[in-house]
């Protein structure tokens, strides 16, 4: 059977369609775990490498890049300030 692939699980790099699961695993911070063993990020300043958390980064380096504004919103304790710092 054929595999669903919705428009929200992709992303665009130079033209071509990748999976954020691909996207994930090239991250090399990803791949040895450095976000973690690090030894110089706090606990409140960790984000665990997420296919959610690399959409968020992609979008904000996105309009970041393009001198637009963002605003990241939700409940506290929830990551705001610690991605907008990514």
């Amino acid at each position: 059977m054929p595999q669903i692939v919705l428009a929200k699980d992709m992303y665009v790099d130079e033209g071509a369609w990748f999976s954020w699961d691909e996207k994930i695993k090239k991250i090399d911070h990803v791949q040895n775990y450095s976000w973690l063993n690090d030894g110089t990020s706090t606990f409140y300043d960790i984000i665990v490498p997420t296919i959610e958390s690399s959409k968020q980064s992609y979008l904000m380096k996105l309009f970041q890049d393009s001198d637009n504004h963002m605003l990241l919103t939700g409940r506290t304790g929830t990551g705001k300030s610690v991605a907008g710092k990514h």
